[in-house]
Formats: structure tokens, sequence, C-alpha cells
């Protein structure tokens, strides 16, 4: 169940950074260097 919960973390931070990254903000974001 442990590994569950971990998973489902991990896919959650991903969509937020994949919407952070989709909807540029008032900075530029540091993204493109880490590609």
């Amino acid at each position: 169940m442990a590994i569950l919960i971990i998973i489902l973390t991990i896919t959650a931070l991903i969509g937020l950074w994949r919407l952070k990254t989709l909807t540029p903000s008032k900075e530029p974001i540091k993204i493109d260097e880490i590609r």
C-alpha cells in the first residue's frame, strides 16, 4: 500500500509541474536549461 501512495504522490507532483510549465508565469522558467 505504501508503494501505491508514493506513486500517486509522484504522479501528482509531475502533473502540477507540467501545469506550471504549460502556463508561463511572469518570470521566465529555467526548465529549458534542465532539458
